[in-house]
């Protein structure tokens, strides 16, 4: 292993902060020399979750046709579900399956991340990245104080679970923004054009959103209005809930989950440590007396104890002190020990103190300094 990458990885920093842009979006395809329509491409959209999205269905329901897969029990009973979501939808503008959060969920496409880090804390998250459509596999924010320490929310895809999406993992995405310590999620339900499959959707899928929560998993645990706040070592979390939040009883996910009824909420976190706050009691009474302000439009103003005055809504900007704070586009590696253009012919360039790799994909080179 190159000397630079025991490096960075045994590094504690206080107050790292690392911003990435990964994955290409479908629309994009024919730039970059992928077809939308030719069956080999199409195995790459495979690949990428992109059965379903607006520019390759045709191509997939073909390769499923003509690969026989409709025959095997197990992809019969996926393109069933897929070709059932899309009936009467092929024939759509491509403008409207923006619209479609049944199917544009499943391919990641491009994200940023953000994810702020000190010994005791890390907090990270996909920023604003496709709300209101069902994922398949994904894990949109997190705050991590211990192996097993930890602490997220999702608006549960549970009809799909075992297959999709689950109890935990996928489910409707949030819009995310975060900055450094404190992270706003908005959680909304879909709008469809269509009033019938918007019925059979409030019907078919859960009607609350939740955390995951252990609270055996920590030290301490507090609650206070509505905000539980835990301590792991010299770490800290605080998580809020503008629906009344409780914690589940009587199933397997006792003393770990806690609910909040409502398609639409705001859930907020912040984290922090004993050499910001000096104690847990500072950090619970800096938090706890905060403002927050939820509008219905799920509009947001939080006064972080750990970064000021936050303004966030479901299609606005993320505003800090009043200054815009992009949430993305970010290049494709912007820390302290890499940077790196998304689209550029820039090399890769790792670096901590005397050490260096330098990756050129245009050479396909790798050297150590």
């Amino acid at each position: 292993m190159p000397a630079v990458i025991e490096s960075v990885g045994s590094a504690r920093p206080r107050g790292l902060e690392t911003r990435e842009r990964m994955g290409i979006d479908v629309a994009d395809g024919p730039t970059l020399g992928i077809s939308w329509d030719d069956y080999d491409d199409g195995v790459l959209w495979w690949t990428m979750g992109a059965y379903v999205m607006p520019q390759t269905i045709n191509t997939t329901l073909g390769m499923a046709r003509d690969w026989r897969l409709l025959r095997t029990p197990r992809a019969s009973s996926i393109f069933r579900v897929r070709d059932s979501a899309l009936a009467g939808a092929r024939s759509r503008p491509t403008s409207q399956w923006r619209r479609w959060p049944l199917t544009e969920g499943y391919a990641p496409e491009q994200v940023n991340t953000y994810a702020y880090r000190t010994p005791e804390v890390m907090l990270a998250s996909a920023q604003a990245w496709k709300p209101a459509t069902l994922g398949a596999q994904t894990h949109t924010w997190q705050a991590t104080l211990g192996d097993s320490a930890i602490v997220f929310t999702t608006y549960p895809g549970d009809l799909l679970e075992n297959e999709f999406a689950g109890h935990w993992t996928g489910g409707w995405h949030p819009r995310i923004a975060q900055n450094r310590t404190a992270a706003i999620i908005l959680n909304d339900q879909p709008r469809y054009e269509s009033g019938i499959v918007q019925v059979i959707s409030d019907a078919l899928f859960p009607d609350y959103t939740h955390a995951f929560f252990p609270r055996g998993e920590f030290d301490e645990v507090r609650e206070q209005g509505q905000w539980v706040m835990a301590r792991k070592g010299d770490g800290y979390v605080a998580l809020y809930s503008n629906n009344p939040a409780t914690w589940v009883a009587g199933d397997e996910w006792i003393d770990e989950e806690l609910r909040a009824d409502g398609r639409s909420n705001v859930w907020i976190c912040e984290v922090g440590d004993e050499t910001q706050y000096g104690s847990f009691d500072a950090f619970v009474q800096q938090v706890t007396a905060a403002l927050v302000v939820v509008a219905g439009d799920l509009t947001v103003r939080y006064d972080s104890p750990g970064q000021g005055l936050m303004d966030f809504s479901w299609t606005g900007p993320l505003l800090v002190n009043g200054t815009e704070v992009p949430i993305g586009p970010y290049p494709r590696y912007d820390s302290p020990y890499a940077a790196k253009e998304y689209d550029g012919a820039d090399p890769y360039v790792i670096r901590r103190g005397g050490l260096s790799l330098t990756l050129d994909p245009a050479s396909l080179t790798r050297s150590e300094g």
